[in-house]
C-alpha cells in the first residue's frame, strides 16, 4: 500500500485511490490528530524554511483543531501566492483563513484579520471579482474602521473606491474617500 519515494525518501501511498479509502474510512477526530501530528512534524522539520512548506502546514494545520496555526499558516501561503501573482490560489487561502477565523474568533488578533483582509481585497481586485470584493468589503471595513487609523484600513478603502469607480458610482466614491 506505501512505497518510498527514489528521490526524496519520503514515504507514499501506491494509489492515491488506495489514500483517498483510507482518508475516508477514518473519523474526524483520529483525522484530526493525524493532521496535528503531520502539520507538528513538517513545521519543526521545515523550522528554517517555512516559508517554503507554508501550504502545507496550512493544509494540515487547519484540518486540525488548532486554528490558531492554520489562519497562520494559511495567511503566510496567501502572501506568498499573491506575490507570486497566483490569485486563485492566494483567494483561497485568504478565505480559508477567514473562514478559520469565523470558526474560532480567537484564533488570530485583529492586525492579522486585518491584514488578511486587505490581502483579500487585493487579491480580488486583481481578479476582477468585483462582486467578491463588494461582499467582503462591506462586510469587514466596519471591523477594520474600529480598529482605528491603519494601513490595512486604508487599503481597504481604496480597493472599495475602486469597486464604486468601477460601477461608476462617482458619488459613493466620493463619499468613502473622505473617511
Amino acid at each position: 500500500l506505501v512505497k518510498r519515494h527514489v528521490k526524496s525518501g519520503d514515504f507514499e501511498f501506491k494509489h492515491v485511490l488506495v489514500r483517498d479509502a483510507l482518508y475516508d474510512s477514518l473519523l474526524s477526530s483520529p483525522r484530526s490528530e493525524l493532521h496535528l501530528k503531520v502539520a507538528n512534524a513538517i513545521e519543526r522539520r521545515g523550522a528554517t524554511r517555512i516559508t517554503e512548506v507554508a501550504e502545507t502546514l496550512a493544509y494540515h494545520f487547519s484540518q486540525s483543531a488548532r486554528h490558531d496555526k492554520g489562519f497562520r499558516y494559511c495567511a503566510l501561503a496567501g502572501r506568498k501566492c499573491l506575490d507570486i501573482y497566483s490569485l486563485e490560489e492566494s483567494e483561497r487561502y485568504f478565505r480559508k483563513a477567514l473562514s478559520l477565523l469565523g470558526a474560532a474568533p480567537k484564533c488570530a488578533d485583529d492586525q492579522a484579520m486585518a491584514t488578511v483582509v486587505a490581502n483579500l481585497l487585493e487579491v480580488l481586485y486583481l481578479r476582477g471579482d468585483l462582486l467578491g470584493l463588494q461582499e467582503i468589503a462591506e462586510s469587514y471595513i466596519p471591523r477594520l474602521q474600529a480598529l482605528g487609523d491603519t494601513p490595512q484600513l486604508v487599503f481597504a478603502l481604496w480597493f472599495h473606491c475602486m469597486l464604486l469607480e468601477h460601477r461608476c458610482d462617482f458619488s459613493a466614491a466620493e463619499i468613502r474617500a473622505k473617511l
